[in-house]
């Protein structure tokens, strides 16, 4: 069971209608239909893969191979910051203002470093909490759960932004390390309110597999 989303203070009254949804969700209030999609089509590169549906689009870019830290001592800090980004979009090919649909959207970190992944979790809420997400208002975030993603050990967390009055958006996001170093952060964003969506973002993100 998801837990509830911890509200920042000084937005906790503009956002109760929002809230609600949260705790129907938790509670059982909306009942959520099976989602029957085809994932007919897949992305794959030297490290993983996953199965996406029609209707979306690809947009991928891995060019730096993951640095370990005896190599990261060698380089220059000029050197460091210029390696790209590894990022893949799955987004749907119209449209989605609204998040009708999931967008799925994954990071192979450039750095390979032997920490504990409850601290890169903790980064990551911590960057959440300071920016904006497409000029959206961050309201917070559930509590940390250990899962098991793709055969390792994970985190997960749903971060919640204000996307209207009564449109939260949901960023479920898991971090993932294999025994090699590399990290990986998956998400998938979806409208609170659509079941659907939420589901579509679950069945997408459950394929990817490791090479």
């Amino acid at each position: 069971m998801k837990k509830a989303i911890v509200i920042i203070p000084a937005i906790m009254l503009f956002g109760i209608g929002c809230l609600f949804h949260v705790y129907g969700r938790q509670s059982g209030i909306y009942h959520k239909r099976q989602v029957i999609t085809t994932l007919s089509k897949t992305y794959s590169n030297e490290y993983f893969s996953i199965d996406y549906p029609t209707g979306y689009e690809v947009e991928a870019s891995f060019p730096t191979k993951p640095v370990g830290i005896e190599e990261l001592k060698d380089m220059t800090p000029e050197a460091i910051q210029s390696l790209l980004p590894n990022e893949l979009y799955i987004n749907p090919d119209i449209s989605n203002q609204y998040w009708e649909k999931p967008e799925i959207y994954i990071v192979l970190s450039r750095h390979k470093l032997d920490f504990p992944l409850r601290l890169m979790m903790g980064l990551s809420i911590e960057t959440k909490e300071k920016e904006q997400n497409g000029g959206m208002e961050y309201i917070g975030c559930t509590e940390v759960d250990s899962i098991n993603f793709a055969g390792y050990p994970a985190l997960s967390v749903d971060f919640a932004y204000r996307a209207s009055i009564c449109d939260t958006l949901i960023q479920h996001q898991i971090i993932v390390q294999k025994p090699n170093y590399e990290l990986y952060y998956i998400n998938a964003k979806y409208n609170l309110r659509n079941s659907r969506a939420e589901k579509l973002g679950e069945e997408i993100i459950s394929t990817f597999k490791f090479k």
